[in-house]
């Protein structure tokens, strides 16, 4: 099969060279199979599901195990080459994306965090495939691969395009991709390409999910000595796309991918930031408190609720003469989820005044933990690092639900200008 696949933003892939794209291989095969891996098994955790009650340790084992079983059939181990074949992709090019400006474009520099801030370097570089010119995948699967496996990996890709990303920061929206209507795909989901609307490319993401579940559990059960029973949610230390009960996609649609970034970052930091908060009406949030308080002898917080947006997470206080502290993750423990928040670009077209149609770039909010948030980051410890200096409680991931429904609500109201309804 061939992928042609587009970059509704920027990807930074990076090479040997700190913030060089390769100039040989912009974008590694190794790369490519690596998303898949992640999102074929996202996938397939939310299809082996473990029986039992909380904690189901053993089931949990036992999950974990026939997933790499089914993940080493299809992708290798160190022991067994890939039945997955990943061709040197072509097309696309390499530049440079220099510095943002802080007041028109804070809201990029906030999501890309350490893309930009270190002084006096050069600016990085990332791979670039517009429409006129998309990433060019050549693949193929190997002979003796389970029954159901063309199918499976249809579905990894499908996940990785509309989920995933290509490089650093894809989680915070750099590097999304578009999985154009003329790749070569055996799938059998909604239609590839650009959506007519926000509401059509919602319902595609969502439909999608369902067939992707639908091929793994084929899959898996050629693959492994699963009989296809399963309990009635997947194991909460497993990142899966079960998680995902409903998407919200910012109100507005934007020219291009600075503009959708810089207003879904604005919308991020207003969220976050204890000043940004106060000009807007708008209460600290509780961990404020909290941690102010273990700074003047209160002793340390039972848990900061931010830190489920991803550590590290520092905390600065003008009003204690710039005092600082840092939340990091335990290095004891160090059994910590990534945060469950997605921020996904997706190319849309909409009628304009004429009767045309224009393209146009949708800014989508995934939680993969949407159905469990209490246990959206189990098993982490944070540390403070002064004073003092001990282990607090994991934060759930509550918080993360509450800000993609304020974002969507406040969106017209917080730093929208480069955005149309």
């Amino acid at each position: 099969m061939t992928l042609k696949l587009e970059t509704t933003v920027p990807a930074f892939a990076g090479s040997a060279a700190t913030r060089q794209v390769d100039p040989w291989f912009g974008v590694r095969p190794s790369a490519i199979r690596g998303g898949l891996r992640w999102w074929f098994r996202a996938a397939a955790a939310g299809v082996l599901r473990p029986e039992g009650a909380p904690p189901r340790e053993a089931a949990l084992k036992e999950v974990v195990a026939r997933i790499r079983r089914a993940e080493t059939e299809l992708f290798g181990a160190t022991e067994r080459a890939s039945r997955v074949v990943v061709g040197p992709p072509r097309g696309g090019s390499m530049r440079e994306v220099p510095p943002f400006d802080p007041r028109s474009k804070g809201g990029v520099r906030y999501l890309g965090f350490g893309l930009w801030d270190d002084k006096g370097a050069r600016a990085p570089e990332a791979w670039w495939s517009p429409r006129q010119d998309p990433l060019v995948v050549p693949m193929r699967l190997r002979d003796g691969a389970p029954g159901g496996a063309r199918e499976a990996l249809a579905a990894s890709i499908w996940l990785w395009a509309h989920y995933g990303g290509l490089g650093a920061k894809t989680r915070r929206g750099f590097g999304s991709l578009h999985l154009r209507e003329d790749s070569e795909l055996p799938w059998s989901g909604p239609p590839l390409g650009r959506a007519s609307g926000v509401s059509e490319l919602m319902k595609r993401l969502l439909a999608g999910l369902d067939v992707a579940s639908e091929a793994l559990r084929r899959y898996l059960r050629n693959a492994t000595d699963w009989d296809g029973r399963a309990g009635k949610a997947p194991h909460p230390r497993i990142r899966s796309i079960d998680g995902i009960d409903s998407l919200r996609a910012l109100p507005l649609v934007y020219q291009d991918w600075t503009s959708a970034l810089d207003h879904a970052g604005r919308l991020y930091r207003a969220f976050r930031s204890t000043v940004e908060r106060q000009h807007l009406g708008m209460a600290p949030l509780p961990d404020f408190f909290a941690v102010k308080g273990s700074l003047t002898g209160g002793g340390a917080p039972r848990t900061v609720d931010r830190a489920a947006f991803g550590l590290p997470l520092p905390f600065y206080f003008r009003s204690l003469g710039g005092a600082k502290t840092r939340f990091e993750p335990d290095e004891q423990d160090g059994d910590r989820l990534a945060s469950p928040l997605l921020f996904r670009v997706h190319p849309v077209r909409r009628q304009g005044p004429g009767g045309g149609w224009e393209d146009r770039l949708a800014v989508v909010l995934v939680n993969l933990a949407q159905r469990d948030p209490g246990d959206a980051l189990l098993g982490c410890r944070l540390r403070q690092d002064r004073p003092p200096n001990r282990g607090i409680a994991a934060p759930g991931g509550t918080i993360i639900e509450q800000f993609i429904a304020w974002a969507r609500d406040h969106a017209t109201q917080v730093g929208a200008p480069g955005g149309e309804r």
